[in-house]
């Protein structure tokens, strides 16, 4: 039988906002709810999470452990300089059968898509329950979202890849599927009050009214995030018999954050 999967895309035509960091705290955390998730890599060609995944199966094998690992694909998208209509369809139509095939199994799929534009990820997102934007803490970065007039502290009008959601938003109308939740999510969070942060938190109210999304906060700008990588590691791992990581306070409220981000997707 067939389960009822959760679709979440990670999608920002943006690099540098913590995605992949993201996604895997994401999956490891569902994980340990005890759900069955399957991971989709559509940024094929860089494979950050992949490699992610795969420094996590062998530091589990070197050190003779049991981690949670997903189950996990990457789907390489055709080379631009490559591309045509019919590559495109087989593409589309890879994406579409292993989805397919993953829902037999899965409890929640989780996408991970390249930071820009391509037919995958708007493939992925017609199909998705969820999208979850990382945006960095930062106003050089809401230009992802919206035009900003920093001097009058509003906004000026939406950018590109929120009017491509709106147009995926109708096309999904059209074919008769269910409202996209959208989570702006503020990755990279510096760890004190400033003008700025109190800006982008009132820039982000308006726009999340103006265009519809709920945003929260994300994971932090910690060191931890960066230094389990080549280990294919978690903060939830902290706890874990075998995985020896230092107890600070930081990696505390690292584990703090990563808790309270699942609570906000996953009811």
């Amino acid at each position: 039988m067939q389960k009822n999967a959760k679709i979440i895309v990670i999608g920002n035509e943006k690099g540098g906002t913590g995605k992949t960091t993201l996604t895997m705290n994401l999956i490891i955390a569902i994980l340990e709810k005890g759900f069955a998730v399957s991971s989709i890599d559509i940024d094929g060609r860089q494979g950050t999470l992949t490699k992610y995944i795969n420094n996590r199966s062998n530091f589990a094998k070197s050190n003779n452990i049991k981690l949670e690992i997903p189950n996990h694909h990457a789907i390489i998208p055709t080379l631009a300089e490559e591309i045509t209509v019919d590559k495109i369809a087989q593409d589309i139509e890879n994406l579409k059968t292993k989805i397919s095939e993953l829902k037999r199994t899965s409890d929640v799929i989780i996408i991970d898509t390249p930071g820009s534009d391509n037919h995958l990820s708007k493939t992925a997102l017609l199909i998705a329950d969820m999208l979850i934007t990382p945006l960095n803490d930062s106003l050089l970065d809401l230009d992802v979202l919206a035009d900003v007039d920093v001097k009058k502290k509003e906004i000026l009008k939406t950018s590109h890849y929120s009017e491509k959601l709106w147009d995926i938003r109708k096309e999904r109308a059209l074919i008769n599927k269910k409202a996209l939740d959208w989570i702006v999510l503020k990755n990279r969070v510096l760890h004190f009050n400033s003008k700025n942060k109190k800006l982008m938190d009132k820039l982000l109210g308006d726009l999340s009214k103006r265009i519809g999304f709920a945003y929260i906060e994300g994971l932090g700008e910690r060191t931890i995030y960066k230094e389990l990588f080549l280990d294919g590691l978690t903060v939830q791992d902290m706890k874990k018999a075998g995985v020896k990581l230092p107890m600070t306070t930081s990696h505390l409220n690292a584990r703090r954050e990563v808790r309270n981000l699942i609570n906000n997707i996953i009811s």
